[in-house]
């Protein structure tokens, strides 16, 4: 497992493509990563992947899933393909982070 960036932000949903109005620190994810692991900073974080095409994607509470608690690891989610996309949600507002890591290296 490996670390590929921190999705940031102050409220709202983030992704890792583009850099948001709350600041958000942008990385790509290789074509060839086949499973993500996401680490939160905080409760309330849902997740949500996608194959999304534009760079602006962002997830919404009603589509996200829950991740566990802060600092813990959750995972492995499959992904697929190039153009991957995680977006957040921070329902309980304010400042948040999560890491996201990639398998094993192919």
């Amino acid at each position: 497992m490996y670390w590929l960036g921190t999705i940031t932000g102050a409220s709202g949903s983030y992704n890792n493509l583009a850099t948001g109005l709350s600041g958000i620190g942008a990385f790509a994810i290789p074509p060839s990563v086949r499973s993500l692991y996401l680490m939160p900073s905080a409760s309330g974080l849902a997740f949500e992947l996608s194959s999304a095409t534009g760079i602006s994607f962002q997830t919404t509470a009603a589509r996200s899933a829950q991740l566990a608690g802060p600092n813990v690891i959750s995972g492995p989610f499959r992904v697929q393909g190039e153009n991957v996309v995680v977006a957040i949600w921070n329902a309980a507002g304010g400042f948040v982070s999560c890491r996201v890591y990639a398998g094993a290296r192919p």
